[in-house]
């Protein structure tokens, strides 16, 4: 890649006139991910092309939108499934493509959005370990919720910009993990290849870093719907997606990699689940028996908390082993009646994987 001069003002000391020196600026390697919002069926066309390029992206899925399918809009679980075989990432993004940040839902309703959504996407046999807010609205109670369903990252609609201050997130990510920054546009109008460039060319002369693209809807020319994709939010062209991996592919140092590739250095999380009790089931005796699953062998550690979500402090933490992908747990003491959420993780190559959280009933008696 050509590197970009900046430019200083220097005054001489003999005529006192300003000229304008290069400045020296550290280059580095640039990692991109592009990441793609809603599960729309213009960006599962795009798979022939990231296969010829040899790109793996991830795509952030609504699961309600996907069981409905009212129309040729969305994808469908078989295509779904057809990007994930191919190396791509599927994340969450809600069920209902809601906004979990703010007062417009309950804690309740807002919890049932992202936890369901990841069950579904887990259901389906996905790995699912990532997550971007819906609307991009967050804030702490959603960052929150995301963390508790077991997501490991998330991520918002913006704030790299190649004219900075941010023009590329460091790993780990400037602000944790769960609020992972994000190359979207300024304005409501289509992405166009030399803003693409421009953003991946300011860091690389910058120091390098990780840039996670956002696309939305992608028009393909020659279709019936193009002048009308052209005209929505956020668009891009796919001949522009094209021209920029080509660019790419003429470039050194830029590489293209899934969200959790980036973050785990290309380690799959363990997989573990909750399977006994079953969610929303009412246990008879204070010592409930919890099993599940789990990546091979090694240690597991199980939690438990008082209430109906995995926030906060655990009441009791267990450690067992997983035996042959299976783990067995009991609580020494008996829990007094009431609800509990029970969640478990494991650790493995430097990297942990979090189950989705199940609720049950201790009603003793």
């Amino acid at each position: 890649m050509v590197a970009l001069a900046t430019a200083t003002a220097v005054t001489t000391a003999t005529t006192g006139a300003t000229a304008l020196q290069p400045a020296a600026v550290a280059e580095g390697p640039v990692a991109v991910s592009l990441v793609f919002d809603d599960g729309l069926t213009s960006q599962y066309r795009l798979a022939p092309m990231f296969r010829d390029h040899g790109v793996r992206a991830t795509f952030y899925l609504n699961s309600g939108a996907l069981d409905a399918r009212g129309g040729a809009g969305t994808m469908s679980w078989e295509w779904v499934r057809e990007l994930a075989t191919a190396g791509h990432e599927i994340g969450g993004h809600t069920v209902d493509h809601v906004a979990i940040a703010g007062k417009g839902l309950t804690f309740r309703k807002k919890w049932r959005q992202v936890c369901d959504d990841r069950a579904r996407l887990i259901a389906q046999g996905f790995h699912v370990n990532t997550f971007a807010y819906a609307e991009g609205a967050l804030d702490d109670r959603a960052k929150a919720i995301v963390r508790g369903c077991g997501y490991q990252s998330a991520r918002k609609a913006g704030s790299l910009w190649p004219g900075g201050p941010y023009r590329a997130e460091p790993v780990p990510p400037r602000f944790g993990a769960y609020e992972i920054q994000v190359l979207g546009v300024r304005h409501n109008g289509p992405m166009s290849l030399d803003s693409l460039q421009a953003a991946v060319t300011a860091a690389y002369t910058h120091g390098g870093g990780w840039l996670p693209i956002l696309f939305h809807r992608v028009c393909h020319p020659g279709t019936d719907t193009y002048d009308k994709c052209m005209n929505s939010y956020r668009p891009v062209d796919a001949t522009v997606v094209k021209k920029f991996l080509s660019w790419a592919d003429s470039q050194s140092g830029i590489t293209f990699r899934t969200v959790s590739e980036v973050l785990n250095g290309g380690v799959l999380t363990p997989r573990v689940r909750v399977t006994r009790p079953a969610a929303g089931a009412t246990v008879k005796v204070g010592r409930p028996r919890l099993a599940g699953t789990a990546q091979g062998s090694g240690a597991v550690r199980v939690r438990i908390y008082k209430g109906a979500y995995s926030v906060g402090k655990p009441l009791r933490i267990l450690g067992t082993k997983a035996v042959r992908g299976r783990w067995k747990a009991m609580p020494g003491k008996p829990l007094r009646n009431g609800r509990y959420t029970v969640q478990v993780s494991q650790s493995s190559d430097g990297v942990t994987g979090t189950s989705v959280p199940v609720t049950i009933r201790i009603r003793r008696g």
